[in-house]
């Protein structure tokens, strides 16, 4: 008897150290995941019970959120549970996995996937199994991951290396270092800079129509579902629409106008931050990265801010900064003020490339009003009419003087933007003609100087019709880019681009 009670034993045991070296090799073995892995991990390594606002969402959401800002600003402890390309039918099992650990005092949920229709779509076809696998397999094993893969993977043969991950992730050459159960700690808590793709201009923008337009039946099913779950829960849950540029390749104010509207006869608050786009200080150029609903380091501090004080106003979220408790928070602080800094200076360094291919005079003069550099434009003292209507407005707007009396001919007016103020510099001064053109020299106090060949653009210099804007980088006033254009009887011409590097 006593044998047959060891053998038993003896293959618990051999079967508990498998599954449990198993889930060891499931979790070492797992691919990055882009963002998705990371922000999973961290959500984990998070104490108990210690998350006060939960943010679930997708790559739109934790592109546009700081939490460490949101600490330092309000005191406000909150995590971006947020993944790449989160399906909508994927949100309800988030809401579960994150309710496992801790009991937030406000969850808020950010409607992009609905906007970009993140639905599974019920296939399993090789384009949607990245997108799948973001999904499914950062989570731990549990019977809510099963539960995820059986509602948004439809065949039975093809869940079962979803199941088990580690028969798809075995081939990896270099492992994962997480090794404490799926955990590793995340100084971001859940935000990512993304990078900037394009620059939209206003002949991209769509005329805003609040028509509602209802969901599709496959992304209004899980929104429907959604709702009704929520209902079981006794925190608040918030809505929210990240402040989104309406483009012509979408039509996001109408589903958003529907999803409100349900929203609220479920009960339950929205906010849509772009009716308060203007007060947030969002900018159409400079502030959106992958497209209209991403964002880069400039918006998303604007954001945190503007949403952050909402919260803190609207709900009873405590100002955790001085309690003992969460000092490991302080010290996030510090590694978190380093990490913005890099990311700062990232995407700063991705817009001047945007703006460097592109001869377009008006993304030029968009650029005199970005918080990445310091610009200075200088036009012809005389005054003189501008063929090209949007980028004479373009001037206007930035209130550079198109007309200067009493300025000495072949003077330049100089508009400092970073300055605010109107400088004039006359022949023979920091700025004058040349025997060359198109190059900008510097002088001794690092102003850039404007060389212009005469000879050959006599024309224009007689009209008095010439535009060139010099960017230089803020910090140090070392040059970044040159562009040089004028007017002649049909339209303007670009006469010299060149681009520097700090």
């Amino acid at each position: 008897m006593l044998r047959k009670i060891k053998r038993v034993a003896a293959t618990v045991l051999f079967w508990a150290l498998l599954a449990a070296t198993f889930v060891h090799l499931t979790y070492l073995y797992r691919g990055d995941l882009a963002h998705t892995r990371k922000h999973v991990t961290g959500f984990y390594d998070e104490k108990q019970d210690s998350l006060d606002v939960i943010m679930i969402g997708t790559s739109a959401t934790f592109s546009a959120f700081m939490p460490m800002e949101a600490w330092n600003q309000y005191g406000m402890v909150s995590y971006n549970f947020s993944i790449n390309t989160l399906y909508t039918d994927s949100i309800k099992y988030y809401v579960r996995e994150a309710l496992k650990t801790q009991s937030p005092k406000l969850l808020i949920i950010d409607i992009a996937p609905f906007l970009f229709g993140h639905h599974s779509y019920g296939k399993m076809e090789e384009v949607f199994e990245v997108p799948t696998r973001y999904n499914t397999d950062g989570l731990s094993l549990s019977k809510n991951r099963f539960d995820l893969i059986n509602a948004i993977v439809p065949e039975w043969e093809d869940r079962l290396e979803f199941y088990f991950d580690l028969f798809y992730y075995h081939g990896d050459t270099i492992p994962q270092p997480v090794f404490a159960g799926n955990r590793q700690h995340n100084v971001e808590k859940g935000y990512d800079n993304l990078p900037i793709r394009q620059i939209y201009t206003n002949d991209e923008l769509a005329e805003r129509n609040w028509t509602e337009i209802e969901l599709d039946e496959a992304n209004k099913e899980a929104f429907l579902e959604l709702l009704e779950e929520l209902q079981d829960y006794d925190f608040p849950v918030l809505f929210i629409s990240q402040p989104y540029l309406n483009v012509e390749n979408g039509s996001p104010d109408g589903l958003a106008a529907y999803m409100e509207r349900v929203i609220g006869e479920y009960g339950f608050a929205f906010l849509n931050l772009t009716d308060h786009a203007e007060e947030i200080g969002i900018d159409d150029i400079f502030d959106y990265s992958l497209d209209y609903l991403h964002y880069n380091t400039s918006s998303a501090e604007k954001i945190t801010a503007y949403l952050g004080k909402y919260v803190m106003e609207h709900y009873p979220i405590p100002d955790r900064r001085g309690e003992e408790a969460y000092r490991s928070w302080h010290e996030d602080y510090v590694l978190w003020q380093e990490i913005l800094e890099e990311e700062r200076k990232e995407t700063k360094r991705q817009m001047l490339e945007m703006f460097e291919q592109t001869t377009e005079p008006e993304c030029y003069l968009n650029l005199l009003r970005s918080d990445y550099v310091s610009s200075c434009i200088w036009i012809s003292s005389q005054p003189f009419v501008y063929k090209d209507e949007i980028l004479w407005g373009r001037i206007s707007d930035l209130g550079v003087a198109l007309q200067s009396e009493g300025v000495p001919h072949n003077s330049l007016v100089i508009i400092d933007h970073t300055l605010n103020q109107q400088i004039l510099y006359n022949e023979g001064a920091e700025f004058r003609f040349s025997s060359t053109f198109g190059e900008v020299r510097y002088t001794d106090g690092d102003m850039p100087e404007l060389y212009i060949q005469e000879s050959d653009h006599s024309d224009l210099l007689e009209n008095e019709a010439l535009i060139a804007v010099v960017v230089a980088e803020r910090e140090t006033g070392k040059l970044i880019d040159f562009i040089a254009w004028g007017s002649n009887e049909d339209d303007y011409v670009i006469l010299s681009h060149k681009t520097y590097y700090p």
